[in-house]
């Protein structure tokens, strides 16, 4: 496992290191199982989950120490919610069920007892907490059934059942900023983070919807180009209106559009955030965006291409 996380900083495999020692007294098999989760969600491709308590203890001018604390809340949680997730979103083997249960146990109470040392129980922090647990227990609740309305009123809805999904990632921020007695800054974070998570989430989305539509996974970009339930039944027209749209029509345009909208609403709302590296990395994560645009419509024109090509020869 070490070798696998070589690539954080000290810092942060401090964090790996100490949430590994959290479980040495579960069963081995849950242990085992928190290290694959733990290894699997961790940075490049997690770094706002890791990074953001710190972000925001570096630019609220918390104590080293307390932002380290919020870090390991952080993970903790990243690894409870994602274990739920895939309980949800996947077929367990009836043999590892126990393990994963024993595990989300585990991590539930050790994500609680993380705050505790760091909030009076009468602290608004944790209404904040119920809230945006609440807020993700009813995404995950209807995660893979698609929603009652069309493509476009979904995404009207504010914030949106899309970005509920990651609304525990706003608990650190309610937490930096209680601690940094900034209570009015907990609006535009939790604001910027559920603008940015539906972006996050069209955008993968774009990229998985072949694998969602094999698994029976409710997808935002099926959603977006094709008005049939997305049932068993209905499987092989959802997969030719997505087809239509990418090689006979704007190859998701549109669509990008919409997750571009919303990571810039999210960037207006960071200007209130006196958080200069979340800022940044809503710079970066646009042009990911862009670049995952740009690829998806080059590929269509290849396939588009190559079948004139095949049809009408040179």
């Amino acid at each position: 496992m070490q070798s696998n996380l070589s690539h954080l900083d000290p810092d942060m495999q401090a964090v790996a290191a100490r949430t590994l020692a959290a479980w040495t007294h579960l069963p081995q098999d849950a242990a085992d199982l928190g290290t694959r989760l733990l290894v699997k969600l961790s940075p490049p491709q997690w770094q706002l989950e890791w990074y953001l308590p710190r972000w925001l203890g570096e630019s609220y001018a918390l104590p080293p120490e307390t932002a380290q604390a919020l870090v390991q809340a952080n993970v903790t949680g990243l690894i409870f919610v994602c274990l739920q997730d895939k309980l949800v979103d996947e077929s367990f083997p009836p043999a590892t069920l126990p393990a994963a249960i024993c595990l989300g146990a585990a991590l539930h109470q050790q994500w609680l007892q993380q705050y505790l040392p760091l909030f009076e129980a009468s602290a608004p922090f944790w209404r904040w907490f119920d809230d945006y647990l609440t807020q993700w227990l009813h995404a995950l609740a209807v995660s893979n059934r698609m929603p009652d309305m069309e493509f476009a009123a979904l995404l009207q809805a504010e914030p949106g059942p899309l970005a509920h999904r990651a609304a525990p990632l706003k608990i650190c921020c309610a937490a930096a900023a209680c601690l940094a007695r900034r209570a009015d800054l907990v609006a535009p974070l939790t604001a910027t983070l559920d603008h940015l998570h539906v972006a996050a989430v069209l955008l993968d989305h774009a990229q998985d919807w072949r694998e969602d539509v094999d698994a029976g996974r409710y997808n935002a970009f099926v959603h977006f180009a094709s008005p049939a339930r997305q049932t068993p039944d209905q499987r092989e027209r959802s997969q030719q209106h997505v087809y239509e749209e990418l090689f006979l029509g704007s190859a998701g345009r549109t669509y990008f559009d919409h997750a571009l909208r919303h990571l810039a609403m999210a960037q207006a709302h960071a200007a209130a955030t006196a958080c200069p590296p979340l800022i940044a990395y809503l710079d970066w994560y646009r042009t990911t965006v862009l670049t995952a645009q740009d690829t998806l419509a080059k590929s269509a024109r290849q396939v588009v291409e190559a079948a004139q090509q095949l049809i009408f020869g040179s």
